[in-house]
């Protein structure tokens, strides 16, 4: 959408603060696009970009992690699900 529309993304998310009993706001610097000119290539390379700050946020605040897709559905036969909601 950011590629189409020319829209800021700037990553931005919630942590738990123990201290305060509240939920502080977090906001990363916008991530710079990639503008190849080459609409598949750009996807690409942005998706990249955004799933690694996503990465580093968790790595940051891995105890406030949680993944909630059942991503990883198809499993070797015999093999148990990941999940424990599932």
């Amino acid at each position: 959408m950011a590629l189409h529309t020319g829209a800021a993304v700037v990553p931005g998310y919630a942590v738990w603060d123990e201290r305060s009993r509240k939920y502080r706001l977090r906001f990363e610097p916008p991530v710079e696009l990639i503008r190849t000119g080459d609409m598949g290539r750009d996807v690409l390379e942005n998706t990249r970009k955004f799933t690694k700050v996503i990465e580093e946020i968790v790595r940051k605040y891995p105890e406030q992690w949680v993944w909630v897709h059942g991503r990883w559905n198809t499993r070797p036969k015999g093999e148990p699900s990941p999940y424990d909601f599932q």
